[in-house]
């Protein structure tokens, strides 16, 4: 389970002290920051909440007219005695968000399309969605420095933001930031076991050797890696969900995996051993002949019900882990970002 949010570095201001022309000025551009935050909290809200894209792209779309709104609005304001500084860092801050709203969240699309093919192409995805939002808090950092220049030019005192909206939008982020760096712990092992089981349909011996060696390395890694991460105010359920399944592809790497290999080795043996059979003509058989190719029979049977039984516990545990992974994601993200 991934999630296309783009995280908006976010300007919003209380002013005090003051009923001077300065203080109207700030005010009037101030005034169109609420409805950009209530569509951007409308927008992180419902890709925490929904698997509609449709749904998360209407929400995106409000928030992108209500930027462009806003861009009108205050490109129609003047100067302030003759200066236009705070005006035009305030148009070129919604300019920026503009086009991360757009252009960067279509490349970012674009990237998720292929993230699935493997763990470099996800890890590019959300760095992708993390640079979008480093580029826009860098923005909104500056704008709040023009803000203060404004502000400490005449006399307005500056308080930083405590409202509501304010506060979840910066939980929102937080929130993020915590569940990516596990997502990629998680796909990388899960990416390998997709590797794995392409080589059993394929039945390539060497392929899924490698494969399996593979996920289990991939799979302690990620269980060293995961220990260093805390809770999240107090909430283990992502880290521990991430821990059993990690422990199901490691367990699935070093036994399961290792049956099904054996059981293509066995195969291959007794195909070797019957065709040879086969090509020996009936009355040139030895009694030793026929013991071997009954040998082979009675171990690849025995494989065979080996390798059917492992394929079906494991296709059961692979699916319990899957679910219990994805109802672990969903649940934490809906329950520290809040409608």
């Amino acid at each position: 389970m991934k999630t296309t949010l783009l995280a908006l570095g976010m300007v919003m201001m209380n002013l005090t002290f003051g009923q001077s022309d300065a203080f109207q000025y700030m005010s009037k551009i101030d005034e169109n920051y609420t409805e950009i935050s209530s569509r951007m909290w409308d927008y992180t809200s419902t890709v925490a909440h929904s698997r509609s894209g449709k749904k998360i792209d209407e929400k995106r779309q409000e928030l992108i007219s209500s930027v462009r709104l806003a861009k009108i609005n205050i490109s129609r304001m003047g100067d302030f005695e003759g200066c236009t500084a705070y005006r035009d860092s305030v148009l070129s801050y919604l300019k920026l968000q503009e086009i991360v709203l757009t252009e960067n969240y279509e490349k970012i699309l674009d990237m998720e399309e292929i993230a699935e093919q493997s763990y470099d192409l996800m890890e590019a995805y959300l760095l992708a969605q993390s640079e979008a939002g480093k580029m826009m808090d860098a923005a909104a950092d500056m704008l709040r420095e023009e803000q203060q220049k404004f502000g400490d030019a005449h006399d307005i005192k500056i308080l930083d933001d405590e409202s509501k909206i304010g506060k979840k939008l910066q939980k929102a982020g937080e929130v993020y930031d915590y569940y990516n760096p596990i997502y990629l712990i998680f796909f990388k092992s899960y990416k390998q076991e997709a590797y794995m089981n392409v080589a059993i349909a394929e039945n390539d011996i060497n392929g899924i050797e490698q494969a399996r060696k593979s996920l289990i390395t991939t799979s302690e890694e990620g269980l060293t890696l995961i220990e260093e991460i805390k809770d999240f105010n107090g909430d283990l359920s992502l880290k521990t969900a991430c821990v059993d399944i990690l422990k199901f592809y490691k367990n699935e790497g070093e036994t399961d995996a290792k049956v099904i290999s054996d059981f293509y080795l066995k195969k291959e043996t007794f195909e070797k051993i019957q065709a040879a059979f086969d090509n020996i003509k009936k009355k040139d058989r030895t009694q030793d002949d026929v013991n071997k190719v009954n040998k082979a029979t009675e171990e690849y049977n025995k494989a065979v019900n080996e390798y059917n039984e492992v394929v079906k516990v494991t296709n059961k545990e692979r699916s319990k882990n899957i679910d219990a992974w994805n109802n672990a994601v969903t649940k934490f993200l809906k329950t520290h970002i809040s409608k």
